[in-house]
């Protein structure tokens, strides 16, 4: 996976000395970090509104970028200062530090690591930020303005080593960090990955303006998706960004429009309309204590003669949809780091796969086994890493049923059909 290194800049000081430096001293060590890790282990050096298009909240969205960063680096060098002499209180650019402060509580202090020109300004260690000034980690360099190509070349490859020094203990920590306890996922039932443990009875939602309605989930076959962040942060206390309503609302997969929701014993849970028998073809659950979500959809199988098929392509791309949007879920409700994820698929013996094409007098591949089960870890929360889980999930479930491996590329075009 590709770690992410952030970088938060400021273009008030004059630029050679400060933003272009530590750029190129932070670029130099990523190359030089990059050269002794396998390919999967790589670093990119990440900023600002890089890659951010459209009409996408600016400030929300670099906020998420953090939350994915492996590393925060910030330039805090004065841009403006009150006072003379001993006096003096030097100001780093006011962005910097909002972005700073968010990242020491997203990724911890031991995944910050601020740096500041000592030439402009602070001059000294005393001179920084009260809650930044008893830390340890901060990195100096100085490099007056205007100074010449020999001493910025000599401050450039200084700040490098330097950088290169935290970033090889950073990765050297993160196999310890891995293995410290990480939360646990909510119980199955027993016979049944598919969904939580008391099943045999019915779910019970507060939804607004209806009372309680007591839902049941649709029987097998059916595909399902788990979510569990490695931190589980305070929640909204009004949970806007969740339930009610929101950009970033919990919706359960590849449901219709008819969509009712409200609060259970220990979250809140989404779906679609039941019927009369009080049953729901799709639902999403989010649990408080942990951070997890947990969907099941009944949508993806049709009936074919007798027996239901699975639409392979619809299973696709409601799969990295809603892949898409519940990660921005995760992220609002409170969630942090790295995302375990369980894809799945159950009751899937007497289901037909679907051909476009199958040969005259052939037999259709029905299911071997009952499940398909796929758990990994989302290195970050880009679409291609998304991909790729369903990717190889639908190679656990191609061999399921006996037939070809569907190529990551045909995932890939499947997942963008509209």
């Amino acid at each position: 996976m590709t770690r992410t290194i952030f970088w938060s800049w400021q273009s008030d000081a004059p630029k050679r000395e400060t933003r272009d430096l530590i750029y190129a001293a932070l670029k130099g060590a990523v190359d030089e970090l990059a050269a002794e890790l396998e390919e999967a282990e790589r670093f990119e050096v990440d900023q600002g509104v890089k890659g951010i298009v459209g009409l996408e909240i600016i400030a929300e969205e670099i906020l998420r970028k953090i939350d994915c960063a492996f590393a925060f680096v910030a330039d805090i060098s004065t841009v403006a200062s009150i006072g003379d002499g001993l006096e003096r209180k030097c100001l780093a650019n006011p962005n910097v530090m909002l972005e700073l402060g968010y990242a020491r509580k997203s990724r911890g202090p031991g995944r910050v690591i601020p740096v500041f020109n000592k030439a402009m300004g602070p001059t000294r260690y005393e001179d920084l930020p009260f809650d930044l000034r008893h830390l340890s980690g901060s990195i100096a360099y100085d490099l007056p303005e205007g100074a010449p190509t020999e001493r910025l070349r000599q401050e450039r490859n200084n700040l490098q080593r330097q950088f290169g020094a935290r970033l090889a203990a950073m990765f050297e920590s993160e196999e310890t960090d891995s293995e410290k306890s990480l939360p646990e996922w909510h119980a199955s039932l027993g016979h049944d990955p598919s969904i939580w443990e008391d099943a045999y009875n019915p779910l019970p939602v507060a939804v607004p303006h209806l009372g309680q309605i007591d839902v049941i989930v649709a029987p097998a076959p059916r595909i399902f998706v788990r979510l569990l962040p490695a931190e589980q942060g305070r929640a909204p206390t009004q949970f806007s960004g969740i339930f009610p309503g929101g950009q970033d609302t919990l919706v359960p997969i590849g449901g219709g429009h008819a969509m009712s929701g409200g609060k259970t014993g220990n979250g809140y849970a989404f779906f679609e309309s039941p019927d009369a028998q009080r049953t729901t073809k799709s639902i999403a659950r989010w649990y408080k204590s942990t951070g997890e979500i947990w969907a099941i959809s009944a949508w993806g199988f049709y009936k074919k003669e007798d027996l239901p098929h699975i639409a392979y392509d619809e299973v696709i791309n409601d799969l990295v949809s809603w892949l898409e949007h519940t990660m921005r879920t995760i992220r609002t409700a409170g969630g942090a780091g790295k995302v375990r994820i369980i894809l799945g698929a159950s009751g899937l013996r007497n289901v037909q796969w679907w051909l476009s094409r199958p040969s005259p007098g052939s037999m259709a591949f029905r299911g071997l086994n009952d499940f398909a089960v796929h758990e990994t870890m989302l290195p970050d929360d880009d679409r291609e890493a998304m991909i790729d889980a369903v990717s190889d999930f639908m190679q656990v479930l191609t061999d399921t049923f006996g037939v070809g491996t569907l190529a990551r590329d045909q995932v890939a075009i499947l997942a963008t059909v509209s």
